[in-house]
C-alpha cells in the first residue's frame, strides 16, 4: 500500500521523465509553461523558457534550501541521537508528520545503522550548503520557482524515506548494537559515499576555478566548456557524483523499502536528464567539444 510520500515521489518522477523524453523527441510540442519550469541555469536560456521568467529567482537561491535542509536534518539526527541513548521518543509534532507522510513505516534496518546514515546524509547537506556559501561562484542565470520549491520537497522527502525504515508505527523504542556498523554494505557504502564526496567537492572547485584568476578572484560569470579532473570523461560530475551520493546511502542501509527506492529513482531521473541536456548544450555551444566525453556515466552514458 502507497503513503502519501510514495505518492509525491511518484508525481514528481513521471513527469520530469516524460519531459525530458518530450523535450528530446518532440520539442515543438512541449508547452511553453512546462519549458519554463523544467529548464533551468544555462539551460534555461533556451528562447522558449522566458514564459514564466517573472517568476524565476536566481539560482544561486539553491543555498536557502540547502539551509533548510541542514535544519531538518540537524533536528532529526539529535532525535534519533536521543532515541539510541534512551532518552525519549520522537516529539509529538514531528510523530504527527511521520504519520501523515509514512503511515506505513516498519524498522527494517538496525537502528544503529540508520543512525550513521543519518549522520552521513546530514554531513552531505551541510557540505553542500557549504560550497553554495563559500565554494560555488555562481553565474546571473536564474531559475524557475518550480526548482526552488523541489529544492525542498526533495530534502523533505529524503528524510522521510529514510525515517520509513527506522521508526515503526509502534511505539516501542528500537535495539541499538554498535556491531551492526561492521556490516561489509556498511563499509562498502561509507566508502562509495567517501569518493562521491569527494567528487562533488572536487567538482564544485573546479567549476569556481573556472570563474576565478589566479589571485582566486572572480573575474567571469560566463559557462566555459569544463575541463580537468572527471571533466575530462564526461560533462557532469556533479551529477553523477549526486546519484553515487544516494547510491551509496542505499547500500549502507542494506535494505529498502518502496518509499526509499523511490527516492533513490526520483534522483537517478532527475540527474540523469539533466546531465543529458546539459551534454547537448555543450556540444551545440563549443563545436571543439570533446567527442569521446560522455554525459554522466564514463564510457557508456
Amino acid at each position: 500500500m502507497l503513503n502519501l510520500l510514495d505518492v509525491v515521489w511518484i508525481l514528481c518522477i513521471v513527469p520530469v521523465w516524460v519531459t525530458y523524453l518530450l523535450l528530446t523527441h518532440y520539442p515543438d510540442k512541449v508547452p511553453d509553461v512546462v519549458v519554463s519550469a523544467f529548464l533551468y541555469g544555462k539551460l534555461s536560456k533556451n528562447k522558449r523558457a522566458s514564459v514564466l521568467a517573472r517568476i524565476s529567482i536566481p539560482k544561486r537561491c539553491f543555498t536557502q534550501f540547502y539551509e533548510y535542509a541542514v535544519v531538518l536534518f540537524t533536528i532529526w539526527t539529535l532525535v534519533l541521537c536521543c532515541i539510541s541513548i534512551g532518552l525519549g521518543a520522537v516529539p509529538r509534532k514531528l510523530k504527527i508528520t511521520m504519520d501523515v507522510l509514512i503511515h506505513n513505516r516498519t524498522m527494517k534496518v538496525p537502528f544503529a545503522i540508520i543512525l550513521w546514515t543519518q549522520l552521513l546524509l546530514t554531513v552531505q547537506v551541510a557540505r553542500r550548503c557549504y560550497e553554495c556559501m563559500f565554494v560555488s561562484v555562481f553565474s546571473n542565470v536564474r531559475m524557475h520557482i518550480w526548482h526552488f520549491a523541489m529544492g525542498f520537497i526533495f530534502y523533505t522527502g529524503v528524510q522521510y524515506s529514510l525515517l520509513s525504515l527506522a521508526l515503526p508505527v509502534a511505539p516501542e523504542l528500537p535495539a541499538f548494537s554498535l556491531s551492526d556498523l561492521w556490516s561489509s554494505h556498511v563499509i562498502l557504502g561509507s566508502v562509495m559515499w567517501l569518493v562521491a564526496v569527494w567528487l562533488e567537492y572536487d567538482t564544485a572547485k573546479r567549476f569556481a576555478a573556472f570563474r576565478k584568476n589566479a589571485d582566486g578572484k572572480r573575474v567571469s560569470s560566463k559557462h566555459v566548456a569544463p575541463y580537468g579532473g572527471m571533466f575530462e570523461l564526461i560533462s557532469s560530475p556533479h551529477y553523477l557524483a549526486e546519484i553515487m551520493v544516494y547510491t551509496s546511502i542505499t547500500v549502507v542501509l542494506g535494505c529498502t523499502n518502496l518509499t526509499w527506492l523511490l527516492s533513490l529513482l526520483w534522483t537517478y531521473v532527475n540527474q540523469i536528464a539533466i546531465a543529458l541536456l546539459n551534454h547537448r548544450w555543450y556540444q551545440d555551444r563549443f563545436k571543439n567539444y570533446p567527442s569521446s566525453r560522455k554525459a554522466i556515466i564514463p564510457f557508456l552514458l
